[in-house]
């Protein structure tokens, strides 16, 4: 996504208003940026990375040695789902509801149907596709991630 332009101070069009076009503008124009600024933020590792190699020149080199499609973007997009950042994760109010009730009753015995809507909501809140497991370790990492994000 490229950086949106800002718009330009109005010239005097035919109804003689030209301010008005222009607030409409910038407040598009504010919206678009918001919206790259949040597009430019680090996903995961893999955009860090990314930045230090463009930055260090590895990159350009990589791409004359390998050609444009070296690989590059499949480990980013790898390295990022492994490692993701926490501050991309969006919750919604029913999501927040919905972990309020599976807190509730942790760490109790764990039914299935707990394990199930437990890895749904983390799988909605961190954008990843984890499947539902019944290890008891793996399951009080995830708590503890989403209890850190969603306990604020």
């Amino acid at each position: 996504m490229k950086k949106p332009r800002k718009p330009r101070e109005p010239k005097e069009n035919a109804s003689g208003d030209r301010w008005a076009d222009y607030h409409r503008d910038m407040e598009m124009w504010e919206d678009a940026m918001k919206e790259w600024k949040k597009s430019q933020q680090p996903k995961g590792l893999g955009d860090t990375i990314e930045k230090i190699t463009e930055a260090t020149g590895i990159k350009k080199v990589v791409h004359k040695l390998f050609g444009e499609d070296c690989g590059c973007d499949e480990r980013k997009a790898m390295v990022n789902k492994l490692f993701p950042y926490k501050h991309n994760w969006t919750v919604t109010e029913k999501q927040l509801v919905e972990w309020e009730h599976l807190k509730s009753s942790w760490p109790g015995p764990l039914t299935p149907q707990w394990r199930q809507r437990f890895f749904t909501l983390y799988n909605e809140v961190t954008s990843q596709k984890r499947q539902v497991s019944s290890c008891n370790g793996c399951i009080a990492r995830m708590f503890n991630n989403l209890s850190t994000v969603l306990d604020k």
